[in-house]
Formats: structure tokens, C-alpha cells, sequence
């Protein structure tokens, strides 16, 4: 199976080199570090992580296939790809350009979420109360 970025009830927006994907669902903020940007606009049911992998390399990324894969578990462990009922809409491009200039920078893909004050009240036992 081919994976598929997920994009409804998702705000994306670029942060310099990085794109963070707030998750209106989990309430929950993704910020992928331009390679792991690369992966995840590539997960669009059309290429496989081999297909993803190659197309790294030739915009100049040392990205393994293995790298691919394990970028796309986190992706899917987060819940950022499609299940079968989300079809992929057109989404965000990272330019060759900006992923070679990144690359040594990001050689591995890197994937860091924060839940928002609102999702840690709703976790919590009660309402976080201040001195």
C-alpha cells in the first residue's frame, strides 16, 4: 500500500525550513524538519518509500529507503496519513532546492510534536490551576 499524507483537519503552514502541521483532531502541533517535510508531501498514494527514497537522492539527500519507511511509521504512528476514506487533496511542495540546501543540516528525518495547552486540560484530571 502506497502512503497517503493525511490533510483534513490539518493547518500546515511553513516555518522556515520546517513545516508544522497543527492537528485540529488531537489538538496537537507536528513540526517536521524539511527532510521529513520531503517525505510526508511525497506520501501522496503515487510513490512508494523506494519511489521517495530515490527522489531524495537525486535532489541531492543521502535519504535511505529504510529512512523513508521509518518516516513514514512515525507519520502514520502520529496519525498524519490518510486512512482509506481520506482521500489526499493537493497539498504543500518542498522544492528539491530546499531540501538539498537542509540536507546537511537534516540528514535524518525528524518529527517533533507538542500537545497544546488546550488538549493538556482536557488530558488532565481537572483544570490546571495557578498560584
Amino acid at each position: 500500500m502506497l502512503p497517503v499524507a493525511r490533510v483534513n483537519e490539518l493547518h500546515v503552514e511553513q516555518v522556515g525550513d520546517d513545516l508544522v502541521l497543527f492537528d485540529h483532531r488531537t489538538h496537537a502541533a507536528h513540526s517536521l524538519n524539511a527532510t521529513a517535510a520531503f517525505v510526508w508531501e511525497r506520501c501522496d498514494g503515487e510513490h512508494s518509500c523506494a519511489q521517495i527514497a530515490d527522489e531524495a537522492r537525486q535532489a541531492g539527500s543521502p535519504l535511505t529507503e529504510n529512512d523513508v519507511r521509518k518516516t513514514v511509521e512515525e507519520l502514520s504512528e502520529k496519525q498524519l496519513l490518510a486512512t482509506a476514506a481520506e482521500p489526499r487533496a493537493a497539498g504543500w511542495r518542498i522544492s528539491r532546492r530546499t531540501l538539498a540546501k537542509t540536507a546537511v543540516a537534516a540528514l535524518v528525518p525528524a518529527i517533533v510534536s507538542v500537545a497544546s495547552p488546550a488538549s493538556a486540560i482536557v488530558l488532565s484530571d481537572g483544570p490546571i490551576r495557578t498560584p
